[in-house]
């Protein structure tokens, strides 16, 4: 900025500063500022933190629902084993470990055409054992 006082903007900027020329400042506590200006601060409630979820593996559930299935009255196909398997071959919990064992054993089915007409796999026969 230009130093020179016969310049309009600098006379302009000088008489801004001295019209809005800021107050000092003072320091006062909670107390007084509440006194001074009749109001009160807000009590910061302490919020709780929120509990943390119970983190529940999915596959442990599918794991169970395998334990518990009849393949023969309800067939899979090819590509429900695979992604079982895929899913559970890295879980360690007993009831993974046997729903993996147990699905390595199932023959899967092909869709026929009844069960496209149907939309589902229908129930397969008993094999003799």
């Amino acid at each position: 900025m230009n130093k020179n006082k016969n310049n309009p903007d600098t006379e302009h900027i000088l008489q801004l500063v001295a019209k809005f020329e800021p107050q000092s400042v003072r320091v006062m506590s909670v107390e007084e500022y509440e006194a001074e200006f009749d109001t009160k601060f807000p009590v910061p409630v302490p919020t709780p933190k929120p509990a943390r979820p119970k983190i529940v593996d999915p596959w442990i559930r599918i794991a169970e629902e395998i334990l518990e299935r009849d393949f023969c009255e309800e067939p899979i196909d090819r590509s429900t084993k695979d992604s079982w398997v895929f899913g559970l071959r890295a879980k360690i919990d007993p009831a993974s470990k046997a729903a993996l064992t147990k699905l390595k054993r199932i023959k899967p089915v092909a869709w026929g055409e009844k069960d496209k007409a149907v939309g589902k796999l229908l129930p397969r026969r008993k094999r003799n054992q």
